[in-house]
């Protein structure tokens, strides 16, 4: 087979990307992973006003910004200094109303942009930050649920109640053959996982919501928005939701089927092949809840003893900027994991023993095919 440059780069890329995704892998499912670790990237909230907020406006607006949500808020007033970026957002708006709230997705989303945008008052604040069915989901992933799988119905109802049954029979089904990971002793020593395996349970949820449901358009649009084509669809779609309210990916029309509810519950339910959450699929939701202060995670148990806190008195501790404790990013994560002992884990040693022969291999055999690539040419 003629080898070109390209290709021979390929190869090496794709070998050392899995050597490295190997290296991460871990015995914790990556439901509950998630669950701990991946903090949810940040929604960003744009308030635009010129002078001073009325009572009502600065309550909304402390309403924003002390919500325990993954969103971020910048106060723009149009009559003091602002940025060249933070103009042209404001043209883009096209609008004299004022106050004036623009939300837009993470910046690590794959497809949208804009969220919503319109007058700041009580009703847009109350819908972007919740809903029913997000509070409802928040709650259920924090008391151990192992996923929610959301059904936006298309209004053809005989499309939406074939998808619904077809759902519910193969997680019936899945809850009889689908097997949880066993936690190994080592990532539960290294604190990758807070709980033991009896604390893990196999539990799957479905909700359903309409398409055109007042109460939860925000919620909708952030589902339809997780892929490209899913706005122009008419078809019955599904949304499995992990995490702190991951969304995996969507099962639209004919693509419900067993199999592919399968492929994802395995993948929700499976060990954790990469702790890196912007390596895994899925896109984060916009939700309220306090995740770090109700969800057990081997974080706060590293975190000093109430007996250390109390030699502070309080009114020597620093300000605070934020409600909760900050998450660690996956790599700073990593490195308190992996620090906590000079020695290597047997699982880490291990690891090493097989990286580092396959590591050689891998280069023997790019240089190997540059080789035979130079003799092809001459």
């Amino acid at each position: 087979m003629f080898v070109t440059p390209a290709r021979t780069n390929w190869f090496l890329l794709l070998s050392l990307s899995v050597l490295t995704h190997s290296s991460l892998a871990c015995s914790v499912p990556v439901f509950r992973y998630a669950l701990e670790r991946w903090a949810p990237d940040d929604y960003q909230a744009t308030v635009f006003h010129r002078g001073p907020l009325t009572a009502n406006q600065a309550s909304l607006l402390r309403r924003l910004r002390e919500a325990k949500t993954n969103l971020n808020v910048t106060v723009v007033d149009l009559d003091g200094n602002t940025s060249s970026a933070q103009r042209a957002i404001w043209k883009e708006q096209d609008t004299t109303s004022l106050p004036w709230l623009y939300v837009t997705y993470p910046p690590s989303h794959p497809v949208a942009e804009e969220l919503d945008a319109g007058i700041l008052d009580r009703q847009r604040v109350t819908a972007l930050l919740k809903s029913p069915r997000r509070q409802e989901i928040s709650s259920g992933l924090i008391e151990g649920e192992t996923a929610f799988w959301v059904q936006l119905d298309s209004g053809n109802t005989s499309a939406d109640d074939a998808a619904w049954q077809t759902l519910n029979q193969q997680l019936d089904d899945l809850a009889d053959t689908l097997k949880l990971p066993t936690l190994e002793q080592e990532d539960i020593d290294a604190g990758l996982v807070s709980v033991g395996q009896d604390d893990l349970k196999l539990s799957f949820q479905t909700r359903r919501i309409a398409r055109d449901s007042a109460d939860e358009e925000i919620f909708v649009r952030m589902l339809l928005d997780t892929e490209e084509d899913l706005l122009d669809r008419e078809d019955p779609m599904i949304f499995p939701v992990f995490g702190r309210g991951r969304v995996l990916y969507a099962l639209v029309g004919s693509g419900i089927m067993a199999e592919t509810i399968k492929e994802a519950a395995a993948y929700v339910v499976g060990a954790c092949s990469c702790q890196v959450k912007a390596e895994n699929p899925g896109v984060d939701l916009l939700m309220t809840s306090p995740w770090d202060e109700l969800v057990q995670t081997s974080f706060a148990k590293e975190q000093p003893t109430p007996e250390l806190t109390g030699l502070v008195k309080p009114s020597q501790a620093p300000p605070s900027t934020s409600e909760t404790a900050p998450n660690l990013p996956e790599k700073e994560t990593a490195s308190l994991v992996l620090n906590k002992s000079q020695e290597p884990t047997p699982k880490s040693a291990l690891t090493l023993w097989i990286t580092l022969p396959a590591l050689f291999i891998v280069l023997v055999l790019g240089f190997g095919s540059i080789i035979l690539l130079r003799k092809s040419s001459s």
